[in-house]
């Protein structure tokens, strides 16, 4: 037999103060019962991952209040199946008890309701029903769906129906009576639970990697129990960056001509620095100072946001920081103390050196950063650079070395260790972004694909760019809160914060998986895409991958939902990308508008034609419909 799901209306105004709600009155749900409602259907999204359900019906009361129940869950497992509305499944008629508690029933009615409680099954409510009467109209549909059910174990039905309806139908097949007095016997009850683990998994699963990270500040915020661990690591590689590069992926990178100190000379040009960062490449669409805007609010306590923003505002165009922290708390109104948290934290951020005061600190901090990396550093490149830095400009390296007591070819080889790995202007990186008139949008990757090694490789974003942990402190006291000397009030605290701790991490952990999943599927379905180009893209839906990683259609639609992906080729496209198989088409007709003959521009039925030969067979309409789309004039606009 297939699998029969149960559920009970939502809440109304009269079931919230406890009153019989039955046939005489039709009210709507409330503003509460909406949202319980939605969450029973979030949850009841994942549950249905576990269980192999093909075919779906939804099955409920005509009453108002199933019906909006139903329509939320549906929305929630993402089914748009249409309901069946099944009249025999009515809440029992309560007749002249209509409305009124259960002590205004007793007050009224006290032998009738004693024995109504004893068996209510047999027992007939005054002017109205019996458990029997309920019965006789709603096992034949109950009967109904089971045989349809029984026919394979593929299939499902949720059924949205009443109190009296679904406990009558759960004792007649679990045999148990259907009193419903006081006693030590076990009862069934019905009743829409949401735990917070899964509220919480299920709204960070929707979330994007701004968002995210968003999130995790304000939970860092708000509980001391969780920990973040930094891991500034090359996204290509795996390895440690400095300045922003990793040495491995562009050992070559170059100075900013606009300083003389690291003028280059004669030679061979140093490759883009960022032409192997898929990192780089992705935040080539916004600006230094919307980085580290967004970097320090994820970090900082909201109390300092206002100060950081004051901070950022005072950067030069090279990124570097020439006022003092006394002179910008006293323009912002600030503590000294605060501004320098904010500064040591942006000295901490990418691009390294961003925030120093001159030049020298900022080549002096990159060097420390090499060093505690494991890089191997020259010796005497410090030393270069804290004493000897304008002589390097006006290359004295003879006068350098007999200073430093070394040779001419050590200097000259550390000199060229810095001009290639270091950078003066810890904002040149971010030049090219700012350039332009128009305003460009912001898009972070989720997930990266790239190839590697001639093969397709996924790697969700934030992986190796923090992970999160139960703080070391909370922890030790969490294994050791059996101990006699922590009190009941110390023994809550730490239970409530480490709980909500690991279901804060395992929320994240579950989204990265996710997206993992959902990637390494498209990579698979859609791999000439990736490869060869928008051409190549096939149809693909949604259900599809959902069915290929087990899980229900609505996950994979709440975990790509605003949410781009990196492709080989460096561009930055939201997941919907991979289901729209309509870009190829689009893409051949911009290539065929691009090569047509301007004084006789191809017609949107020509455009069908040209299409069909190539055995692709559509509308004109469709095409004029995908040209609009394209923002591309009609032929008679279009004629020089």
């Amino acid at each position: 037999m297939g699998h029969l799901l149960l559920v009970r209306h939502s809440t109304t105004e009269a079931s919230a103060g406890g009153r019989n709600l039955g046939q005489d009155s039709d009210p709507p749900l409330t503003d509460d019962g909406r949202e319980l409602a939605a969450l029973l259907g979030i949850c009841l999204a994942q549950e249905l991952v576990e269980m192999p359900i093909a075919d779906l019906r939804l099955v409920c009361s005509p009453a108002k209040r199933c019906r909006e129940t139903l329509a939320a869950v549906a929305a929630g497992i993402g089914s748009q199946r249409e309901p069946e509305i099944e009249p025999g499944l009515l809440e029992i008629d309560y007749g002249a008890w209509e409305g009124l508690t259960a002590d205004e029933c007793w007050a009224r009615d006290p032998e009738l309701r004693a024995a109504w409680e004893r068996d209510p099954y047999a027992t007939r409510t005054p002017d109205g029903e019996s458990g029997r009467d309920v019965a006789a109209r709603a096992f034949p549909v109950f009967d109904a769906l089971e045989a349809w059910l029984s026919e394979d174990l593929a299939r499902g039905v949720l059924v949205v129906a009443h109190n009296h309806v679904n406990r009558l139908r759960l004792t007649a097949l679990l045999e148990w009576p259907m009193s419903i007095e006081v006693s030590h016997q076990l009862l069934p009850t019905m009743q829409a639970k949401v735990t917070p683990k899964q509220i919480v998994a299920n709204r960070i699963l929707a979330m994007s990697s701004v968002e995210l990270q968003q999130a995790i500040s304000e939970e860092l915020d708000e509980n001391p129990a969780l920990e973040l661990i930094e891991e500034v690591i090359c996204p290509t590689c795996g390895g440690p960056t400095f300045g922003g590069n990793c040495p491995n992926c562009s050992p070559r990178t170059e100075g900013p001509s606009a300083t003389e100190i690291f003028e280059p000379g004669p030679g061979p040009a140093r490759d883009d620095p960022d032409a192997d960062d898929p990192i780089a490449r992705a935040e080539a669409s916004f600006t230094l100072q919307e980085h580290l805007d967004w970097n320090l609010r994820a970090q900082l306590p909201s109390a300092l946001h206002d100060v950081a923003t004051w901070v950022i505002g005072e950067l030069d165009e090279n990124g570097l920081l020439t006022r003092t922290d006394e002179e910008i708390a006293a323009e912002s109104g600030s503590s000294t103390a605060a501004v320098a948290r904010v500064r040591a934290a942006m000295l901490g951020l990418e691009p390294i050196g961003v925030g120093a005061r001159d030049v020298r600190e900022s080549l002096l901090m990159q060097l420390a950063h090499l060093r505690e990396t494991g890089h191997d550093v020259p010796r005497i490149a410090e030393t270069l650079i804290a004493d000897h830095l304008r002589a390097l400009a006006d290359r004295h390296f003879r006068d350098i070395a007999h200073d430093l007591g070394v040779s001419e070819d050590e200097v000259l080889e550390a000199w060229e260790y810095v001009k290639t790995n270091l950078h003066p202007y810890p904002a040149s990186a971010f030049v090219a972004a700012t350039r332009g008139d128009a305003p460009r949008p912001i898009l972070r990757p989720d997930v990266l694909i790239r190839i590697v090694d001639g093969e397709l490789e996924v790697e969700v974003v934030e992986s190796r760019r923090f992970s999160l942990r139960v703080a070391a402190s909370y922890a030790s006291v969490s294994a050791a809160l059996r101990s006699p000397t922590w009190s009941e009030q110390e023994k809550e605290h730490v239970r409530e914060h480490v709980g909500r701790a690991r279901f804060f991490i395992d929320a994240v952990r579950r989204r990265r998986a996710t997206l993992q999943r959902i990637a390494a599927t498209l990579v698979k379905r859609q791999r000439d895409y990736l490869l060869h180009g928008v051409r190549h893209l096939v149809p693909l839906t949604r259900a599809e991958v959902a069915s290929e990683i087990g899980v229900h259609e609505s996950t994979v639609s709440r975990a790509t939902a605003e949410k781009f992906v990196m492709i080989p080729s460096g561009e930055v496209v939201p997941f919907s990308h991979f289901f729209t198989a309509s870009l190829s088409i689009k893409d051949q007709i911009r290539t065929m508008i691009e090569g047509e003959d301007s004084h006789h521009p191809l017609s949107d039925q020509q455009i069908a034609d040209e299409l069909l030969a190539q055995s692709v067979a559509i509308a004109r309409r469709t095409v004029a419909k995908y040209r609009d789309e394209l923002r591309i004039l009609p032929a008679r606009l279009r004629h020089s």
